[in-house]
């Protein structure tokens, strides 16, 4: 059976995220080391690094998953962005090592009207200097997207071909259910989940799927609209996550949700639905 778990809030500190974590009973969870939305970071004091390893490690939660900024774009054709996003996601890398996460994962980044195959090239050459003499036990993830306003790697053939030209087979990946929905992989329909699992394994390969963010979709089937729902309230439905938990290649992986957070009740609300749902 896989762990469930949500992205938690850093808010009040690091080992305040543990304890929000294990009060609602995840198994692994997922943080930002910092605000998303900045590019000036402060260090983490050694202190609470140590303080937080310690606490993740009483807690028995595992594995972590650290998500990179959102202002990161590793496919930018302005070269200062372009820089200064392959900087950040090194110190991404380097803040989640010193926090014993075992993976980072990343968007990674948008067109912006520029030709798709020149923005994916860049995204490869900017996986390649990131990674490049940085030594952390840290894995990278790439993350599926919903190809919205020019997102590049919302085809899992697209995510393989970045992989493959990086020339980094270090590289992990994550599958949003939500993006793969959007992106036009039918995951409500059983047939359309065994082909979206079928090209997986085609192209980048199940063996580097580390991670699935497990989040229903506001929006139909190939809108390209990045807009997360609660567990079965979606367009996906309660059906369709259910068979995506329980399927025979998914089921042993860690599952993270993503899903809305206006009332102090949801992660307790989706969590219970998830647990019903891989107990049948």
């Amino acid at each position: 059976m896989g762990k469930f778990g949500f992205h938690v809030s850093i808010a009040g500190g690091l080992c305040l995220a543990v304890e929000k974590a294990a009060g609602l009973g995840c198994s692994t969870m997922q943080i930002f080391s910092h605000s998303p939305r900045m590019w000036k970071l402060k260090d983490i004091p050694k202190a609470d690094a140590a303080a937080f390893r310690n606490a993740r490690a009483e807690s028995g939660i595992s594995p972590l998953f650290v998500h990179a900024s959102y202002l990161i774009n590793l496919a930018s054709a302005n070269d200062e962005l372009y820089e200064k996003s392959i900087a950040a996601l090194k110190d991404e890398l380097l803040r989640a090592d010193q926090l014993g996460a075992e993976y980072v994962v990343t968007h990674l980044g948008s067109a912006s009207g520029s030709d798709m195959r020149d923005a994916s090239l860049r995204v490869a050459v900017a996986l390649a200097k990131t990674l490049d003499g940085l030594h952390v036990k840290t894995r990278l993830l790439l993350e599926n997207t919903a190809g919205e306003a020019g997102d590049v790697g919302y085809g899992f053939g697209d995510i393989a071909w970045i992989i493959g030209k990086s020339g980094r087979d270090d590289l992990g990946v994550t599958f949003d259910t939500c993006h793969g929905y959007a992106a036009g992989y039918d995951l409500k329909r059983k047939d359309g989940l065994e082909r979206a699992v079928a090209e997986m394994d085609s192209t980048f390969g199940l063996g580097r799927l580390k991670q699935v963010h497990l989040n229903d979709s506001k929006h139909p089937l190939g809108s390209r609209r990045d807009r997360h729902e609660h567990i079965g309230r979606g367009e996906l439905g309660r059906a369709a996550i259910g068979r995506i938990i329980n399927h025979p290649a998914l089921r042993d992986l860690p599952f993270i949700m993503e899903t809305p957070k206006k009332d102090p009740e949801d992660d307790k609300r989706n969590m219970s639905v998830i647990k019903r749902l891989s107990a049948k």
